[in-house]
C-alpha cells in the first residue's frame, strides 16, 4: 500500500537509531558478563534495556508510520514485536512464569532478540527507502 505522504527527514530518526544501537550494545555487554556501575544485575539491565528500547521505538515509530503507513508489513511486524516486548516486561515485573524464560538472563536474552529484530527492521526500512 502506497501513501502520498512525502518522505522527509524526521528529527527523531538519528535519536531512535542511536538509542537502538546503544540499547542493543548494552544488552550484549551485560550478557557477556561486563558489569557496568549502574547495572548491578541482569534484572536491572533488563529494565534499563526495556526503557531504552521503548524510548527508541516510540521515536522511530512516528517516522516509519508517517512514511509507510500503519498497514505496511514492516510497521505491522514492528508493532507485533513491540507487543511481545511489552508482554515480556509485564511478565517479568509481575513474576509470571513463561515457557523457555525461567530466569532474568533468559528474559534479557529474549528482549535483546526482540530489540535486535526491531533494529534490523528499522535498518531495512532505511535501506529500502534509499533504493527508491
Amino acid at each position: 500500500m502506497s501513501t502520498n505522504v512525502p518522505i522527509v527527514f524526521h528529527w527523531t530518526a538519528p535519536i531512535a537509531h542511536t538509542l537502538g544501537f546503544l540499547t542493543f550494545g548494552l544488552a550484549l555487554l551485560t550478557l557477556a558478563g561486563v558489569r557496568l556501575p549502574i547495572l548491578v544485575d541482569e534484572r536491572t539491565a533488563f529494565y534499563a534495556l526495556a526503557a531504552a528500547g521503548f524510548l527508541a521505538c516510540s521515536l522511530g515509530m512516528a517516522k516509519i508510520s508517517m512514511e509507510q503507513g500503519w498497514m505496511n508489513p514492516i510497521t505491522l511486524a514492528g508493532m507485533i514485536l513491540g507487543t511481545l516486548a511489552i508482554l515480556l516486561v509485564a511478565a517479568v515485573y509481575f513474576g509470571f512464569s513463561l515457557p523457555f524464560i525461567a530466569s532474568d538472563r533468559a528474559a534479557l536474552i529474549a528482549l535483546t532478540g526482540i530489540i535486535g529484530v526491531k533494529v534490523a527492521l528499522a535498518l531495512l526500512t532505511v535501506w529500502l527507502k534509499a533504493r527508491g
